[in-house]
């Protein structure tokens, strides 16, 4: 266990960090002449290309990535189980990265793990390629992200420090750092979704392994590189992933049927969600990670309200044709037809996320006793979160196909793809 504690400490990351070409630069300051004052972000003699929280990546004449931080007031880091996140000093040697290339798969990496993957990935794959493998995956991709940010908020462990590490990525930072989430996202969809296919289709396993593996590692490596958790974060989060895709995958049958056709399934189903929300989640402080667990129950629950409907309001049937099935080639009609279909439902949810929101701020602001509207307030953020994400997770499945029926651009086997 002593061996296994080891891997918390931040020298392993910065050594991976080094080994990939991200390295220290001490001559920034002597070479700009200029004195970075209290608040300062960064000396004048680069030009800034991206703001983060505390700190700005930069570029210089030969185009090497660059990047210095400064004390300027921000809290992150950690004191104890009882404390916030405490005050640390951001200032940290400057550093340069050598290999752009790894710098952007560790970009991409990192981008397989954000809400704007999510939002744009899972619609995608539902409405353009197999909905129920993309339900399977969803389902699974709940738990793991549940229960890795109410773990987060429940040990309250640190982001590895810096200095020694050098923080290339900062949008995480006010969160908690056990376990990595990124890595057990990046573990759990992959994998679930391969399997998925592989159960469906005539898929080639070498190319399942590749892909899974590349998904994973890529994630994965990408935390430890851009400075964000600790050899033990992603361990744990990528062995955590593991045990709950083994625990929950065989009973996707038995929840897919029951959220589709059981009368008391919305009921059932939105009580679970808003308990999970609520008493049952372990922290709700400035630095927590609840919101996003609560965006996370709150689809999966109105995905799941998605699917009743199109059940109860006879839209959907058994296929014909049972698997597995051969794997079509994509054609650029295909492909059209899918940017249509992208397209018009991110217009159908855009729409319905500023409604809900707006209208649900407003609503549970004046309902908890506010003077005026603060969405900032914890409970009516718990409330309006997740009002708003199920409210986009019943269209997911339910109004924007019924849309795209309506128009007549409807992927024809959406409606059969049910167990």
């Amino acid at each position: 266990m002593e061996q296994l504690m080891e891997l918390v400490d931040a020298k392993y990351v910065r050594n991976f960090q080094e080994f990939c070409g991200v390295q220290p630069r001490e001559d920034c300051r002597a070479e700009s002449g200029v004195q970075p004052s209290e608040g300062s972000r960064v000396s004048e003699f680069v030009a800034p290309t991206q703001k983060t929280n505390g700190v700005l990546e930069t570029k210089n004449n030969n185009n090497d990535i660059k990047g210095r931080i400064y004390k300027d007031g921000s809290s992150h880091g950690y004191k104890d189980r009882d404390d916030s996140l405490h005050s640390t000093s951001l200032e940290q040697t400057p550093y340069i990265i050598k290999y752009k290339a790894i710098y952007y798969v560790a970009k991409v990496g990192a981008f397989f793990g954000d809400e704007i993957f999510y939002m744009t990935f899972f619609p995608f794959w539902l409405w353009n390629v197999d909905s129920l493998v993309g339900r399977q995956t969803i389902f699974v991709w709940c738990f793991v992200m549940y229960f890795g940010q109410a773990t987060k908020d429940y040990l309250r462990w640190p982001r590895p420090p810096s200095p020694p590490v050098f923080r290339l990525e900062t949008s995480h930072l006010q969160e908690y750092s056990m376990p990595s989430t990124h890595a057990m996202a990046g573990t759990a969809i992959p994998t679930v979704l391969v399997y998925g296919l592989c159960t469906r289709y005539e898929f080639p396993v070498a190319a399942a392994i590749a892909l899974v593996s590349t998904w994973c590692v890529t994630v994965c490596l990408s935390r430890l590189y851009l400075g964000v958790h600790t050899v033990l974060d992603v361990l744990v989060g990528f062995l955590f992933s593991v045990v709950i895709i083994i625990v929950a995958t065989p009973y996707f049958k038995e929840f897919d049927t029951f959220q589709q056709t059981h009368p008391s399934a919305p009921f059932v189903l939105f009580t679970t969600g808003l308990a999970l929300c609520t008493v049952c989640y372990p922290g709700n402080d400035q630095h927590s990670a609840k919101g996003d667990a609560v965006g996370t129950v709150a689809v999966t629950v109105g995905l799941s309200y998605g699917m009743w409907l199109n059940h109860h309001l006879g839209l959907t049937s058994p296929p014909e044709v049972t698997p597995p099935y051969a794997i079509a080639s994509p054609t650029v009609a295909w492909l059209a037809l899918s940017m249509i279909r992208l397209f018009s439902g991110a217009f159908v949810l855009a729409l319905v996320r500023e409604v809900v929101t707006t209208v649900s701020i407003k609503a549970f602001s004046y309902f908890f006793g506010l003077e005026k509207p603060d969405k900032s307030h914890p409970t009516v953020q718990t409330a309006y979160k997740f009002v708003s994400y199920f409210s986009m997770g019943v269209c997911v499945l339910w109004a924007v196909p019924y849309v795209h029926k309506t128009m007549g651009i409807c992927r024809s086997n959406f409606y059969f793809e049910v167990l």
